[in-house]
């Protein structure tokens, strides 16, 4: 199966067809025949195993490309394309920048902050018994 290049460590290129995780799978492509092609031959080995892709959860997204790409397939069925997709809690869009990214660390360590602020830090009452506990 095709592999992209994704990053050089020590001079040497790093290439990847998939990543891999419980039950999430990443497919990527340099091209949009590789792509279908990859996605093809998943389908075909899941299908052996007597499994099925869901196609309702799976998105296509392409990075700095074209929006007018022809569409990619699973099946007879056609994949959703989508600009932004979240993978392992990370955000990833389909402009190749980290701002959608920064934004969602910084909205969960807000919704982490209030958390503890209203359990710990912003308690306003204090028990009897933990007044008396010194």
């Amino acid at each position: 199966m095709p592999k992209v290049t994704v990053a050089y460590k020590n001079m040497n290129p790093v290439q990847l067809q998939s990543l891999l995780y419980a039950d999430d799978i990443v497919l990527m492509g340099d091209k949009l025949e590789r792509t279908q092609r990859t996605i093809n031959q998943w389908n075909k080995i899941i299908m052996q195993k007597g499994m099925q892709i869901n196609t309702s959860k799976t998105k296509v997204m392409t990075i700095n490309a074209p929006k007018n790409q022809q569409d990619i397939m699973c099946g007879e069925d056609t994949l959703e394309r989508v600009s932004t997709i979240t993978y392992l809690g990370s955000k990833i869009s389909d402009d190749g920048k980290v701002d959608v990214e920064i934004l969602n660390r910084s909205k969960k360590a807000m919704q982490i902050f209030y958390q503890l602020n209203n359990i710990i830090l912003g308690k306003k009452k204090v028990s009897a018994a933990e007044k008396y506990e010194k």
